[in-house]
């Protein structure tokens, strides 16, 4: 129940609270007529075109004062960050190379190895029938 004066009037309290509900609802009613035509839309998109602007220019400008105070800047780091990546990239091409030689040699020493062990059995066998034929032949001609 609103509160009423002594004369049945409503309070000032009441009127400015009516006033007040009055003011927001015409003003909602226009706004939304505002929102709903397509100048507000253009209006939108130029006012959101100008705010990237309007940061574009201020990066550029703060990029350049870091240029100017011989100061790495974001275009340096990113230029930097590629240059890493691809000195990384070529390290680690060249480890793999490496790799790759060390194992055809690890495969070659192997392989000669294996053959130098075969050749070192077989050269013994015959360093040991001649040693062993040389005893029998010396020992026949002391015998006789």
């Amino acid at each position: 129940m609103p509160e009423r004066d002594s004369n049945g009037q409503p309070s000032a309290e009441e009127q400015v609270r009516a006033l007040y509900e009055s003011a927001e609802s015409k003003t909602a009613q226009a706004f939304e007529q505002a929102v709903s035509t397509a100048s507000f839309g253009s209006l939108l998109a130029r006012s959101a075109e100008n705010v990237a602007a309007l940061t574009r220019i201020g990066s550029d400008v703060a990029d350049l004062v870091l240029r100017n105070l011989r100061v790495a800047g974001r275009a340096d780091i990113t230029r930097l960050a590629r240059q890493l990546h691809r000195t990384e990239d070529k390290l680690e091409r060249v480890l793999q190379e490496i790799e790759q030689l060390r194992d055809e040699l690890g495969a070659a020493q192997g392989a000669r190895g294996r053959t130098e062990t075969a050749n070192g059995r077989s050269g013994n066998a015959r360093s040991a029938r001649a040693r062993s034929a040389g005893t029998r032949s010396s020992s026949r001609s002391r015998s006789t």
